[in-house]
């Protein structure tokens, strides 16, 4: 189930989100920390693109998605 996240102090380190601006996927991977006002955030996107800090004043919203979602493309996957 997807979550939208109007309160980025509301997010927890691993949980996985996607960040959208102006409705495009701009990134996407595991949270590895967020500001306790909840200003900003640390992904971790992966191999590829690595750590990365986003500011909310950037007009990015983030979106709380279950593990089983894969958080690139949003197929989900079925597990054996």
């Amino acid at each position: 189930m997807n979550e939208f996240i109007e309160n980025w102090a509301d997010l927890e380190s691993s949980n996985t989100v996607r960040l959208y601006r102006k409705g495009e996927l701009i990134a996407a991977g595991s949270v590895d920390g967020v500001m306790p006002d909840g200003s900003a955030l640390w992904l971790v996107q992966g191999t590829f693109f690595g750590r990365a800090l986003f500011l909310k004043s950037d007009g990015i919203n983030a979106v709380r998605v279950t593990p089983s979602d894969s958080p690139i493309t949003g197929i989900t996957f079925e597990r054996p």
